[in-house]
Protein backbone atom coordinates (compact mmCIF):
# COMPACT_ATOMS: atom_id res chain seq x y z
CA UNK A 1 0.00 0.00 0.00
CA UNK A 2 1.59 3.28 -0.94
CA UNK A 3 0.51 6.22 1.90
CA UNK A 4 0.37 9.54 -0.11
CA UNK A 5 1.19 12.39 2.51
CA UNK A 6 -0.07 15.96 1.06
CA UNK A 7 2.41 18.95 1.40
CA UNK A 8 0.90 22.63 0.98
CA UNK A 9 1.40 25.67 3.02
CA UNK A 10 1.56 23.44 6.07
CA UNK A 11 2.82 19.62 5.35
CA UNK A 12 -0.70 17.34 6.14
CA UNK A 13 0.28 14.26 7.55
CA UNK A 14 -2.58 12.09 6.61
CA UNK A 15 -2.54 8.93 4.23
CA UNK A 16 -5.09 9.52 1.18
CA UNK A 17 -4.50 6.53 -0.35
CA UNK A 18 -5.23 4.33 2.87
CA UNK A 19 -7.67 6.58 4.14
CA UNK A 20 -5.86 7.37 7.77
CA UNK A 21 -7.59 10.32 9.48
CA UNK A 22 -5.79 11.93 12.61
CA UNK A 23 -4.72 9.29 14.10
CA UNK A 24 -2.53 6.75 12.39
CA UNK A 25 -3.73 3.85 15.04
CA UNK A 26 -7.28 4.31 13.68
CA UNK A 27 -8.68 3.76 10.40
CA UNK A 28 -12.57 3.83 9.49
CA UNK A 29 -14.07 1.99 7.17
CA UNK A 30 -17.60 2.41 7.92
CA UNK A 31 -18.62 4.30 5.10
CA UNK A 32 -16.81 1.77 2.44
CA UNK A 33 -19.27 -1.03 3.37
CA UNK A 34 -21.54 -1.94 0.72
CA UNK A 35 -24.54 -2.94 2.74
CA UNK A 36 -25.77 -2.61 5.93
CA UNK A 37 -26.10 -4.85 8.49
CA UNK A 38 -25.70 -7.05 12.38
CA UNK A 39 -21.89 -7.86 11.94
CA UNK A 40 -21.49 -10.79 14.21
CA UNK A 41 -18.72 -13.08 12.70
CA UNK A 42 -15.29 -11.79 10.85
CA UNK A 43 -12.69 -14.03 9.95
CA UNK A 44 -9.46 -13.77 7.69
CA UNK A 45 -8.16 -16.26 4.93
CA UNK A 46 -4.54 -17.14 3.60
CA UNK A 47 -4.81 -14.11 1.21
CA UNK A 48 -5.70 -11.56 4.41
CA UNK A 49 -9.29 -11.41 2.71
CA UNK A 50 -11.68 -10.71 5.55
CA UNK A 51 -14.77 -12.24 5.50
CA UNK A 52 -17.74 -11.28 7.33
CA UNK A 53 -21.13 -11.65 8.07
CA UNK A 54 -23.86 -9.96 7.63
CA UNK A 55 -24.44 -9.23 4.82
CA UNK A 56 -21.92 -12.43 3.88
CA UNK A 57 -19.02 -10.03 2.16
CA UNK A 58 -15.21 -9.94 1.35
CA UNK A 59 -12.90 -7.05 1.76
CA UNK A 60 -9.45 -7.63 0.03
CA UNK A 61 -8.25 -4.44 1.21
CA UNK A 62 -9.23 -2.61 -1.53
CA UNK A 63 -12.43 -3.93 -2.45
CA UNK A 64 -16.37 -5.25 -0.84
CA UNK A 65 -17.78 -8.06 -3.05
CA UNK A 66 -20.93 -9.05 -1.65
CA UNK A 67 -21.48 -12.83 -2.57
CA UNK A 68 -24.91 -14.13 -2.45
CA UNK A 69 -26.65 -17.41 -4.18
CA UNK A 70 -28.95 -16.39 -6.39
CA UNK A 71 -30.61 -20.47 -6.65
CA UNK A 72 -31.05 -20.29 -3.50
CA UNK A 73 -34.20 -18.03 -3.52
CA UNK A 74 -33.83 -16.16 -0.43
CA UNK A 75 -30.77 -14.30 1.01
CA UNK A 76 -28.60 -16.08 4.10
CA UNK A 77 -29.42 -13.31 6.70
CA UNK A 78 -29.43 -15.76 9.59
CA UNK A 79 -25.86 -16.68 9.33
CA UNK A 80 -24.74 -17.62 12.94
CA UNK A 81 -20.51 -18.80 12.61
CA UNK A 82 -18.62 -18.52 10.26
CA UNK A 83 -14.74 -20.46 9.72
CA UNK A 84 -12.21 -21.32 6.79
CA UNK A 85 -10.14 -24.06 5.97
CA UNK A 86 -6.56 -24.15 4.59
CA UNK A 87 -8.08 -24.08 0.86
CA UNK A 88 -9.73 -21.24 1.73
CA UNK A 89 -13.17 -23.09 1.74
CA UNK A 90 -15.76 -20.89 3.53
CA UNK A 91 -17.65 -22.30 5.44
CA UNK A 92 -21.51 -21.14 6.92
CA UNK A 93 -23.05 -22.08 9.59
CA UNK A 94 -27.00 -20.94 9.79
CA UNK A 95 -29.46 -20.41 12.79
CA UNK A 96 -32.05 -20.93 9.88
CA UNK A 97 -32.36 -24.20 7.87
CA UNK A 98 -30.00 -23.65 5.57
CA UNK A 99 -27.90 -25.72 7.93
CA UNK A 100 -24.45 -26.06 7.05
CA UNK A 101 -23.09 -24.22 3.57
CA UNK A 102 -19.86 -24.38 2.14
CA UNK A 103 -18.83 -21.20 -0.78
CA UNK A 104 -15.46 -22.50 -2.53
CA UNK A 105 -15.53 -18.70 -3.89
CA UNK A 106 -17.46 -19.73 -7.19
CA UNK A 107 -20.08 -22.84 -5.77
CA UNK A 108 -22.58 -23.18 -2.88
CA UNK A 109 -22.71 -26.89 -1.67
CA UNK A 110 -25.52 -27.21 1.27
CA UNK A 111 -25.57 -30.22 3.82
CA UNK A 112 -28.61 -31.03 5.42
CA UNK A 113 -27.36 -32.79 9.26
CA UNK A 114 -30.67 -34.08 9.52
CA UNK A 115 -29.21 -36.56 7.06
CA UNK A 116 -26.52 -37.83 9.98
CA UNK A 117 -29.49 -38.51 12.36
CA UNK A 118 -29.49 -35.03 13.77
CA UNK A 119 -32.82 -33.24 15.01
CA UNK A 120 -32.55 -29.73 13.59
CA UNK A 121 -30.33 -28.51 10.47
CA UNK A 122 -29.04 -25.61 12.77
CA UNK A 123 -25.58 -24.80 13.78
CA UNK A 124 -24.52 -22.55 16.30
CA UNK A 125 -20.66 -23.07 16.36
CA UNK A 126 -17.53 -23.84 13.03
CA UNK A 127 -14.24 -24.80 13.64
CA UNK A 128 -11.11 -26.20 11.46
CA UNK A 129 -8.94 -28.87 13.03
CA UNK A 130 -5.37 -29.08 12.82
CA UNK A 131 -6.15 -31.93 9.90
CA UNK A 132 -8.53 -29.83 8.07
CA UNK A 133 -11.30 -31.29 9.14
CA UNK A 134 -14.74 -29.21 10.28
CA UNK A 135 -15.98 -29.01 13.59
CA UNK A 136 -19.93 -28.12 13.74
CA UNK A 137 -21.77 -27.30 16.78
CA UNK A 138 -25.50 -28.18 16.55
CA UNK A 139 -28.49 -28.32 19.12
CA UNK A 140 -28.06 -31.86 20.67
CA UNK A 141 -24.90 -32.78 18.93
CA UNK A 142 -21.20 -32.05 17.98
CA UNK A 143 -20.71 -33.20 14.54
CA UNK A 144 -17.07 -33.87 12.54
CA UNK A 145 -16.84 -33.82 8.98
CA UNK A 146 -13.44 -34.30 7.16
CA UNK A 147 -14.98 -33.91 3.44
CA UNK A 148 -15.80 -37.68 3.11
CA UNK A 149 -16.87 -38.84 6.40
CA UNK A 150 -19.14 -37.85 8.81
CA UNK A 151 -18.97 -38.71 13.00
CA UNK A 152 -21.73 -37.22 15.06
CA UNK A 153 -21.17 -37.07 18.80
CA UNK A 154 -24.36 -36.62 21.02
CA UNK A 155 -25.91 -38.21 23.85
CA UNK A 156 -25.93 -42.01 22.67
CA UNK A 157 -21.61 -41.70 22.58
CA UNK A 158 -20.47 -38.76 24.57
CA UNK A 159 -21.52 -36.18 27.21
CA UNK A 160 -23.47 -33.98 24.91
CA UNK A 161 -26.97 -34.51 25.65
CA UNK A 162 -29.78 -33.33 23.86
CA UNK A 163 -30.44 -30.47 25.79
CA UNK A 164 -27.45 -28.78 25.02
CA UNK A 165 -26.86 -25.92 22.42
CA UNK A 166 -23.09 -26.46 21.57
CA UNK A 167 -22.09 -22.51 21.23
CA UNK A 168 -18.28 -22.41 20.98
CA UNK A 169 -15.60 -24.37 19.55
CA UNK A 170 -11.84 -23.84 19.99
CA UNK A 171 -8.87 -26.24 19.04
CA UNK A 172 -5.59 -25.93 20.05
CA UNK A 173 -1.80 -26.50 18.94
CA UNK A 174 -2.25 -30.38 20.09
CA UNK A 175 -5.66 -30.86 17.83
CA UNK A 176 -7.85 -31.20 21.39
CA UNK A 177 -11.26 -29.86 20.67
CA UNK A 178 -12.42 -27.60 23.55
CA UNK A 179 -16.44 -26.93 23.50
CA UNK A 180 -18.41 -24.64 25.28
CA UNK A 181 -21.89 -25.07 26.27
CA UNK A 182 -25.60 -23.94 26.82
CA UNK A 183 -28.22 -26.23 28.31
CA UNK A 184 -31.74 -25.98 28.44
CA UNK A 185 -32.17 -28.07 31.30
CA UNK A 186 -29.36 -26.52 33.64
CA UNK A 187 -28.59 -23.36 35.14
CA UNK A 188 -24.92 -22.45 33.42
CA UNK A 189 -22.97 -24.25 31.05
CA UNK A 190 -19.86 -26.64 30.85
CA UNK A 191 -16.88 -27.17 28.72
CA UNK A 192 -15.58 -30.30 27.25
CA UNK A 193 -12.43 -31.13 26.00
CA UNK A 194 -11.97 -34.31 23.51
CA UNK A 195 -8.77 -35.61 22.82
CA UNK A 196 -8.73 -38.80 20.71
CA UNK A 197 -10.74 -40.77 22.65
CA UNK A 198 -11.54 -39.30 25.78
CA UNK A 199 -13.82 -36.29 27.08
CA UNK A 200 -13.10 -34.68 30.06
CA UNK A 201 -15.88 -32.17 31.67
CA UNK A 202 -15.35 -29.22 33.10
CA UNK A 203 -18.31 -27.11 35.33
CA UNK A 204 -19.25 -26.10 38.42
CA UNK A 205 -18.42 -29.73 40.32
CA UNK A 206 -15.05 -29.66 39.61
CA UNK A 207 -13.88 -26.09 39.01
CA UNK A 208 -16.37 -24.58 41.77
CA UNK A 209 -17.83 -21.99 39.32
CA UNK A 210 -20.57 -21.87 37.75
CA UNK A 211 -19.95 -20.50 34.15
CA UNK A 212 -23.72 -19.37 32.57
CA UNK A 213 -23.52 -20.09 29.13
CA UNK A 214 -20.26 -20.51 27.76
CA UNK A 215 -19.34 -18.06 24.75
CA UNK A 216 -16.27 -17.33 22.59
CA UNK A 217 -14.61 -19.49 23.63
CA UNK A 218 -10.36 -18.47 22.56
CA UNK A 219 -7.23 -20.22 23.85
CA UNK A 220 -4.35 -17.50 24.59
CA UNK A 221 -0.47 -18.84 23.75
CA UNK A 222 -0.46 -20.74 26.49
CA UNK A 223 -3.46 -22.95 25.99
CA UNK A 224 -5.26 -21.35 28.27
CA UNK A 225 -9.39 -20.95 27.88
CA UNK A 226 -10.99 -17.54 27.79
CA UNK A 227 -14.55 -16.90 27.49
CA UNK A 228 -17.45 -15.08 28.66
CA UNK A 229 -21.08 -15.56 29.26
CA UNK A 230 -22.87 -13.16 27.84
CA UNK A 231 -23.19 -10.90 31.07
CA UNK A 232 -20.96 -8.80 32.77
CA UNK A 233 -17.97 -11.63 33.51
CA UNK A 234 -14.88 -13.43 32.22
CA UNK A 235 -13.58 -16.51 32.10
CA UNK A 236 -10.33 -17.79 32.59
CA UNK A 237 -10.05 -21.86 32.62
CA UNK A 238 -6.48 -23.44 33.71
CA UNK A 239 -6.40 -27.24 34.02
CA UNK A 240 -9.13 -27.48 36.38
CA UNK A 241 -8.33 -24.27 38.53
CA UNK A 242 -11.25 -21.39 37.02
CA UNK A 243 -10.91 -17.46 37.57
CA UNK A 244 -13.86 -15.60 37.15
CA UNK A 245 -13.66 -11.74 36.40
CA UNK A 246 -16.66 -9.12 36.98
CA UNK A 247 -15.91 -6.55 33.92
CA UNK A 248 -17.25 -3.89 36.52
CA UNK A 249 -13.94 -3.52 37.87
CA UNK A 250 -13.03 -1.93 34.34
CA UNK A 251 -15.01 1.17 35.44
CA UNK A 252 -17.93 0.77 33.37
CA UNK A 253 -21.29 -0.82 34.02
CA UNK A 254 -21.11 -3.27 31.21
CA UNK A 255 -24.60 -3.97 29.72
CA UNK A 256 -23.44 -7.20 28.10
CA UNK A 257 -20.52 -8.84 26.21
CA UNK A 258 -21.06 -9.20 22.98
CA UNK A 259 -17.94 -10.79 21.58
CA UNK A 260 -13.79 -11.41 22.03
CA UNK A 261 -11.01 -11.91 20.64
CA UNK A 262 -7.22 -12.86 21.81
CA UNK A 263 -4.35 -10.10 20.83
CA UNK A 264 -0.94 -11.14 19.39
CA UNK A 265 0.04 -10.10 23.10
CA UNK A 266 -2.25 -12.02 24.91
CA UNK A 267 -4.44 -9.17 25.72
CA UNK A 268 -8.02 -9.92 25.82
CA UNK A 269 -10.30 -7.91 23.99
CA UNK A 270 -14.27 -7.29 24.57
CA UNK A 271 -16.77 -6.22 22.81
CA UNK A 272 -19.77 -4.57 24.73
CA UNK A 273 -23.39 -4.47 23.54
CA UNK A 274 -26.75 -4.76 24.39
CA UNK A 275 -29.78 -5.12 22.41
CA UNK A 276 -33.16 -3.77 23.33
CA UNK A 277 -36.53 -3.93 21.51
CA UNK A 278 -38.28 -6.16 18.92
CA UNK A 279 -40.30 -3.60 16.74
CA UNK A 280 -37.71 -1.04 16.60
CA UNK A 281 -34.72 -2.06 18.48
CA UNK A 282 -31.50 0.57 20.20
CA UNK A 283 -28.44 -0.63 20.07
CA UNK A 284 -26.38 0.18 23.32
CA UNK A 285 -22.86 -0.64 25.00
CA UNK A 286 -19.93 0.28 26.33
CA UNK A 287 -17.06 -0.06 23.68
CA UNK A 288 -14.30 -2.08 23.78
CA UNK A 289 -12.71 -3.45 27.18
CA UNK A 290 -9.22 -4.60 27.02
CA UNK A 291 -7.51 -6.89 29.75
CA UNK A 292 -3.97 -7.14 29.83
CA UNK A 293 -3.54 -9.88 33.21
CA UNK A 294 -3.42 -6.34 35.24
CA UNK A 295 -4.83 -3.33 34.42
CA UNK A 296 -8.49 -2.83 32.40
CA UNK A 297 -8.78 -0.17 29.54
CA UNK A 298 -11.99 1.00 27.80
CA UNK A 299 -12.27 2.17 24.15
CA UNK A 300 -15.02 4.36 23.59
CA UNK A 301 -16.30 7.12 21.76
CA UNK A 302 -15.65 9.44 24.42
CA UNK A 303 -11.60 8.57 24.28
CA UNK A 304 -11.22 7.27 20.90
CA UNK A 305 -11.86 6.78 17.35
CA UNK A 306 -14.20 4.00 17.67
CA UNK A 307 -17.12 4.60 15.54
CA UNK A 308 -19.76 3.23 18.25
CA UNK A 309 -19.72 1.53 21.10
CA UNK A 310 -22.03 -1.56 20.60
CA UNK A 311 -19.13 -4.26 19.66
CA UNK A 312 -20.89 -7.36 17.61
CA UNK A 313 -17.96 -8.74 16.30
CA UNK A 314 -13.94 -8.90 16.56
CA UNK A 315 -11.23 -9.90 14.75
CA UNK A 316 -7.38 -10.08 15.21
CA UNK A 317 -5.19 -10.08 11.31
CA UNK A 318 -1.48 -11.33 11.32
CA UNK A 319 0.16 -8.15 11.69
CA UNK A 320 -1.29 -7.31 14.97
CA UNK A 321 -4.35 -5.43 13.43
CA UNK A 322 -7.87 -5.56 15.73
CA UNK A 323 -10.78 -5.53 13.26
CA UNK A 324 -14.25 -3.93 14.99
CA UNK A 325 -17.24 -4.39 13.84
CA UNK A 326 -19.87 -1.50 15.89
CA UNK A 327 -23.60 -1.42 15.49
CA UNK A 328 -24.96 -0.10 13.58
CA UNK A 329 -22.27 2.44 12.38
CA UNK A 330 -19.63 -0.43 10.75
CA UNK A 331 -16.00 -1.37 10.65
CA UNK A 332 -13.36 0.65 12.20
CA UNK A 333 -9.36 -0.44 12.48
CA UNK A 334 -7.43 -0.04 15.63
CA UNK A 335 -3.61 -0.90 15.95
CA UNK A 336 -2.08 0.88 19.02
CA UNK A 337 1.40 0.26 17.88
CA UNK A 338 0.13 1.72 14.44
CA UNK A 339 -1.85 0.37 11.81
CA UNK A 340 -0.12 -1.85 8.96
CA UNK A 341 -2.16 -0.64 5.59
CA UNK A 342 -4.98 -2.53 4.53
CA UNK A 343 -3.47 -4.24 1.36
CA UNK A 344 -0.09 -4.84 3.07
CA UNK A 345 -2.06 -7.53 4.53
CA UNK A 346 -0.07 -9.78 2.40
CA UNK A 347 2.61 -7.24 0.85
CA UNK A 348 6.01 -7.78 0.67
CA UNK A 349 7.48 -5.59 3.25
CA UNK A 350 10.44 -3.31 1.73
CA UNK A 351 14.03 -4.72 2.07
CA UNK A 352 16.04 -1.86 2.23
CA UNK A 353 15.43 2.29 2.95
CA UNK A 354 15.36 3.97 -0.41
CA UNK A 355 14.76 7.78 -1.93
CA UNK A 356 13.05 7.56 -5.13
CA UNK A 357 13.21 10.03 -7.90
CA UNK A 358 10.06 12.40 -7.89
CA UNK A 359 7.53 12.35 -10.94
CA UNK A 360 6.49 14.17 -12.60
CA UNK A 361 10.25 15.74 -13.56
CA UNK A 362 10.63 18.70 -14.58
CA UNK A 363 6.91 19.60 -12.29
CA UNK A 364 4.55 22.24 -12.62
CA UNK A 365 2.70 22.90 -10.56
CA UNK A 366 3.24 19.86 -7.82
CA UNK A 367 5.40 16.61 -7.88
CA UNK A 368 5.00 13.44 -5.99
CA UNK A 369 8.83 12.01 -4.06
CA UNK A 370 8.27 8.60 -2.71
CA UNK A 371 10.29 6.70 -0.20
CA UNK A 372 10.57 3.27 1.46
CA UNK A 373 10.81 1.86 5.03
CA UNK A 374 11.68 -1.73 5.57
CA UNK A 375 11.14 -0.58 9.52
CA UNK A 376 9.68 1.74 11.61
CA UNK A 377 11.43 4.57 11.43
CA UNK A 378 11.17 8.34 12.03
CA UNK A 379 11.32 10.36 9.08
CA UNK A 380 12.56 13.73 8.15
CA UNK A 381 12.34 15.10 4.40
CA UNK A 382 13.16 18.35 3.60
CA UNK A 383 13.35 20.13 0.35
CA UNK A 384 16.46 22.58 -0.59
CA UNK A 385 16.92 25.58 -2.93
CA UNK A 386 20.49 25.56 -5.06
CA UNK A 387 22.00 27.98 -2.36
CA UNK A 388 20.98 25.18 -0.04
CA UNK A 389 18.37 27.30 1.77
CA UNK A 390 15.69 24.99 3.72
CA UNK A 391 12.54 25.98 1.58
CA UNK A 392 9.86 23.26 3.49
CA UNK A 393 9.93 20.51 5.48
CA UNK A 394 7.87 17.19 6.80
CA UNK A 395 8.56 15.18 9.62
CA UNK A 396 7.26 12.57 11.56
CA UNK A 397 8.74 10.80 14.61
CA UNK A 398 7.19 7.56 13.91
CA UNK A 399 6.29 5.53 10.50
CA UNK A 400 5.53 1.76 9.93
CA UNK A 401 7.44 -0.11 7.12
CA UNK A 402 6.01 0.48 3.88
CA UNK A 403 5.66 2.71 0.79
CA UNK A 404 5.57 6.36 1.29
CA UNK A 405 4.59 9.35 -1.04
CA UNK A 406 4.96 12.86 -0.14
CA UNK A 407 3.29 15.95 -2.78
CA UNK A 408 4.58 18.98 -2.34
CA UNK A 409 2.85 21.59 -4.11
CA UNK A 410 5.79 24.05 -5.32
CA UNK A 411 4.91 26.54 -2.50
CA UNK A 412 7.48 27.64 0.50
CA UNK A 413 6.53 27.19 3.96
CA UNK A 414 5.08 30.56 3.86
CA UNK A 415 3.10 29.55 1.17
CA UNK A 416 4.86 31.89 -1.49
CA UNK A 417 4.90 30.08 -4.71
CA UNK A 418 9.29 28.37 -5.62
CA UNK A 419 10.88 30.26 -8.30
CA UNK A 420 12.04 28.38 -11.27
CA UNK A 421 15.37 26.37 -10.62
CA UNK A 422 16.64 23.04 -9.29
CA UNK A 423 15.26 22.41 -5.80
CA UNK A 424 16.93 18.99 -3.60
CA UNK A 425 14.94 16.70 -1.62
CA UNK A 426 16.61 14.79 0.87
CA UNK A 427 15.69 12.10 3.41
CA UNK A 428 16.75 11.08 6.69
CA UNK A 429 15.37 8.26 8.44
CA UNK A 430 17.50 6.86 11.21
CA UNK A 431 21.17 7.26 10.07
CA UNK A 432 19.91 6.64 6.80
CA UNK A 433 20.10 10.19 4.36
CA UNK A 434 19.50 10.34 0.47
CA UNK A 435 18.75 13.20 -2.07
CA UNK A 436 17.33 13.75 -5.03
CA UNK A 437 17.57 16.27 -7.74
CA UNK A 438 14.45 18.18 -8.72
CA UNK A 439 13.37 20.77 -11.46
CA UNK A 440 10.92 23.48 -11.32
CA UNK A 441 9.62 25.36 -14.35
CA UNK A 442 7.34 27.70 -14.91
Amino acid sequence: MHKTINTTIIIILVLVTAGFAQDSEWYDLSDQRPQEGLIHEMAFDSNGDLWLVYPFSQYDGETWVVHSDTTLGHELNDISSLAIDALDNIWIGCHSEDGLICFDGESWTYFDLRNWGLSENVVYSLAVDQQDAIWIGTHGGLVRYDGTNWSVYDASNSPVSSTVYVVSIAIDNDNVKWIGTADDNVQGGTILSFEDTTWTIYNEMNTGVNFGEVRALHLDASGSKWFHDGGSNLYNLNGETCRSYDLQDSGVSVLGTWCMAIGMDDDIWIGTGQISGIMMPSFTGNGLIKYDGINWTILDTSNSQIPGNFISALAISENGNIWIATLPEGIAIYNPAGIVGLDDEGEEVPDKKELYQNYPNPFNPSTTIGYELPEKSGVTLIVYNIQGHEIISFHDDSQQPGHYEVQWNGLDRSGNPVSTGVYFARLQAGEFTQTIKMLYLK
